[in-house]
């Protein structure tokens, strides 16, 4: 589907991809070769960024994070245990590259996975945004000391796992936040300063036209999945 869109905007400024690159939804995954598909799909985003560096952001996701080589991370929903030496390869070869990281700040907005909240800055130790993707990948893993939930309901969650109560409760304010993670029940939906754009699947992404924010859609029927 990202094929598509890009093409509806070959001259955007700027194309932001926020994380969630691997494990399909259990029915898809079902299908046996559905990791072997993402992990070509990911390969194509890839050359897509390395043709166009400055114009392409890649940011983590939770569901990248667990194969990130060297980490002791017992993984989130939808691990591939099989995938991940290969996975964790074509991952260690963008991050050698630069060419993906945790947030993206730009024209008064800040882009991650799941949003950042104040608490988690504090806890990490930095003060400034611009600070957290110089962050070793372990400040990111998933903070059960400070979560009961277990799914990220804690504003002391890191910006790939945090969950929108928890981050509206505490973002931070220093810009606009543009979030994927956790779909909302109508789509792209904007809340207190937050953009929560988790809506491919209903053919739905957001454009920022001269700061403006906008909620597009696609037509799902003449999509290449």
């Amino acid at each position: 589907m990202w094929k598509n869109i890009v093409q509806q905007h070959e001259d955007a400024d700027r194309i932001i991809f926020v994380g969630d690159y691997f494990d399909a939804p259990w029915e898809k995954r079902q299908l046996g070769s559905f990791g072997v598909e993402e992990l070509a799909n990911f390969n194509e985003i890839l050359k897509f960024k390395f043709n166009r560096s400055d114009q392409v952001v890649l940011l983590f996701g939770n569901h990248d994070y667990h194969y990130l080589p060297g980490l002791q991370t017992s993984g989130c929903s939808g691990f591939q245990l099989q995938m991940r030496p290969l996975i964790s390869r074509v991952l260690q070869k963008a991050i050698n590259r630069n060419a993906i990281k945790w947030v993206h700040q730009e024209d008064g907005y800040l882009f991650s996975h799941a949003g950042v909240t104040q608490k988690w800055m504090a806890l990490a130790g930095v003060e400034d945004v611009e600070e957290i993707n110089g962050l070793d990948a372990e400040k990111f893993d998933y903070n059960s000391e400070y979560d009961f939930s277990g799914y990220g309901q804690s504003e002391y969650q890191t910006p790939i796992w945090v969950r929108p109560d928890s981050l509206i409760a505490n973002r931070y304010d220093g810009c606009m936040q543009v979030v994927g993670h956790t779909p909302q029940q109508n789509g792209i939906e904007s809340v207190d300063g937050v953009h929560f754009i988790d809506g491919l699947s209903k053919g739905q992404y957001l454009m920022i036209l001269n700061g403006v924010p906008h909620r597009m859609q696609i037509n799902l029927e003449t999509v290449e999945i």
